[in-house]
């Protein structure tokens, strides 16, 4: 497959009974137009073997700490 697209007037959920995981051999962009979140109820890691940022328009909490 080439190329899959998928496009919803509303929702899109995907729910999974066991592992869910997605690779691309180049880049992986995601954007939101109104808030992003993201949870964890376990461990959560993020890894980057170059420059890594954050940046916000107001405060950026790290640890959840001011």
């Amino acid at each position: 497959m080439e190329n899959l697209n998928i496009t919803a007037k509303k929702s899109v959920h995907c729910v999974s009974g066991e592992d869910t995981k997605f690779r691309s051999e180049q880049d992986i962009k995601m954007s939101a137009l109104s808030n992003f979140t993201a949870k964890a109820a376990g461990i959560m890691a993020l890894a980057g073997v170059g420059e890594a940022s954050l940046k916000a328009g107001g405060m950026t909490y790290i640890k959840g700490a001011r």
